[in-house]
């Protein structure tokens, strides 16, 4: 899954349901970066 690096309100959401940073990044057309989460189960 990915989502926007500056997109706090959703990595806090994504990190409560159990996602962390796979510490990939990419660029999208418009230049905003962009951050690769992976769901780890407990």
């Amino acid at each position: 899954m990915w989502t926007r690096s500056d997109n706090r309100r959703a990595l806090r959401l994504y990190d409560s349901c159990g996602f962390v940073d796979t510490g990939d990044r990419a660029s999208l057309h418009e230049g905003d970066q962009i951050s690769r989460l992976e769901w780890r189960r407990s």
